[in-house]
């Protein structure tokens, strides 16, 4: 997932090494890429590795701005989904990606 790799690139990094999300420092312009992808991606059911990454680091930079930045409107399209189908969009993200 581009929007993914332009992060790792800029923290010099080729894969996740591991350490806290919120010290990618994910810019508002790979939020604006990142987040149309995932609403893409979600709404496809590509539950791929890159997908769950991108939604956790996703959601874990939404949830460290401010809150004048988290409005629904900036959430990736999910509505419909499961609890069950959110957890397996997540659950790859948070325990195989070490991002």
């Amino acid at each position: 997932m581009q929007p993914l790799l332009t992060v790792l690139a800029r923290n010099g990094l080729s894969a996740p090494d591991g350490r806290a999300l919120h010290a990618y420092g994910v810019t508002p312009q790979e939020m604006d890429a990142l987040g149309p992808l995932l609403s893409l991606r979600i709404g496809l059911g590509q539950r791929l590795a890159s997908t769950a990454q991108g939604f956790v680091l996703w959601a874990a930079e939404l949830i460290r701005r401010p809150t004048s930045l988290t409005s629904r409107k900036a959430c990736p399209e999910y509505s419909g989904m499961s609890e069950s189908s959110v957890s397996r969009t997540v659950r790859p993200g948070m325990l195989g990606s070490r991002m």
